[in-house]
Parts: C-alpha cells; structure tokens; sequence
C-alpha cells in the first residue's frame, strides 16, 4: 500500500499512463478474442462445407459407377439363343410374333 501511495506521488503522470494503457492493452484482448470467436465459427462452417462436398462427391461417384453399369449393360451382345433366333428369322422369315419383339 505506502510504495503505491509513493509511487503515486513521484510520478503521478506514469502511473496514469501505465493504467491508460492497461485500458488500452485489455481492449486490444477483449477484439482479439471476439476476433479468435469468430474464426472458430468460420472454420466450423468450412468444414461442415467439406463434409458437404465429401458426400455430394460419394453420391456422384456412386451414380457414375450406375451410369458406367448400365452403359456396358447397354452394348454387351444380346444372349446367344436370341441371335440364333434372329438368324433363323432372317433367312426363314418371321413366323412367330415372339420373333418380331427381338427384330
């Protein structure tokens, strides 16, 4: 208490200015921990976007691997018994109504 009392009475002007900037240095804290929030809520958005993209990314694949099935589905040969009817179509002429479904 007395070396306060006397520090008080020495350099009044120091002590002033170092409690000005005490002032100063706790606001300077208080933005910087605003600023530290805020950036916290930025990066839990971006990753909640990355996990958004990492699951439109797996649906897309997913639906590329169907359209990539289907597409060889599309140009593998008909089976066998179903070109053999079809020749046999061809050079005998159509005599069932079954054959006119592969023609």
């Amino acid at each position: 208490g007395e070396r306060v009392l006397e520090f008080e009475k020495s350099k009044p002007n120091d002590f002033v200015e170092l409690q000005n900037e005490n002032g100063e240095l706790k606001s300077q804290v208080a933005d910087l921990k605003k600023e530290v929030a805020s950036l916290k809520d930025l990066e839990d958005n971006l990753r909640k976007e990355v996990a958004n993209l990492k699951d439109l990314e797996d649906n897309l694949r997913k639906e590329v691997a169907e359209l990539k099935e289907d597409n060889l589905r599309l140009r593998a040969p008909p089976p066998a018994d179903n070109i053999e009817r079809l020749i046999d179509a061809y050079f005998n002429g159509v005599t069932d109504a079954s054959d006119v479904v592969l023609l």
